[in-house]
């Protein structure tokens, strides 16, 4: 199933920025897109969220600390530029349609790599068109594939130790927001509800009745047979898709 955020992968990353990318250009680029559409934004929401962030209104209202922004990034290891990289993308990517509609700018939604997701079945309900998917994310991979904006401190000690900006109250806290790397894998899908219908994973029954290692499956998901997946690839208008091991990303 390819839906509208899919709209990532339509182009080579070379274009925009892939999951794994954690260099300068990256950290440059969501410097300008605070400084030029999220600060001087005159949207309410917007607004509000400043206001509640100061550090953050503050830090990238100033033109001249993005070099400092660029630099402190750069001494940091890999891990910690791709946790640096998520903690400030999945704020613009939970922002992007305030600022598509009042910057006419659409790169942030062409650009992102999440999706939105929610741990409240009432708020899912008022996003849906058709359908709603329910999944699970092991415990274990959590800290790697996922942003909770409902619990962003718990990168905020690092990233305030460095010297950056921290926020504390999501734009949307009512919303309990996940944003999900890459995609939703059907490797983690329970199955969905389609009008007054709940429609189970087909894989998934047929592993628990085979007395499968349950343990197992929530760590390492349901067994699904990906072997026609580069043929199918190749029947859509997609130019990338995404690997995910281990909780760590490559698209190619």
């Amino acid at each position: 199933m390819l839906g509208e955020k899919s709209h990532h992968f339509e182009t080579n990353s070379d274009d925009g920025i892939s999951i794994e990318d954690c260099s300068n250009r990256v950290f440059g680029i969501i410097f300008d897109k605070f400084h030029g559409d999220v600060c001087p934004n005159k949207n309410q929401k917007v607004e509000s969220f400043l206001n509640n962030n100061t550090e953050i209104k503050e830090f990238f209202s100033n033109v001249g600390n993005r070099t400092r922004f660029v630099s402190i990034i750069e001494k940091q290891n890999e891990p910690s530029k791709s946790h640096i990289k998520d903690y400030y993308f999945s704020l613009l990517h939970t922002m992007n349609e305030i600022i598509a509609i009042n910057t006419k700018n659409k790169s942030i939604k062409k650009n992102s790599y999440f999706i939105s997701a929610t741990t409240k079945i009432k708020i899912a309900k008022q996003f849906r068109h058709r359908i709603i998917i329910v999944t699970w994310i092991p415990s274990c991979e959590r800290n790697q594939q996922i942003i909770k904006s409902c619990d962003v401190n718990k990168y905020d000690y690092f990233i305030k130790e460095i010297g950056l900006p921290t926020y504390h109250v999501s734009p949307y806290p009512y919303q309990s927001e996940i944003c999900i790397k890459g995609g939703i894998l059907p490797h983690y899908i329970i199955g969905f509800s389609y009008k007054d219908s709940f429609i189970v994973n087909p894989h998934l029954l047929t592993q628990i009745s085979a007395s499968y290692d349950f343990e197992s499956l929530l760590k390492d998901g349901i067994s699904i047979n990906q072997t026609s997946f580069d043929d199918e690839f190749q029947k859509t208008k997609y130019k990338e898709r995404f690997l995910c091991i281990d909780g760590y990303y490559l698209e190619y």
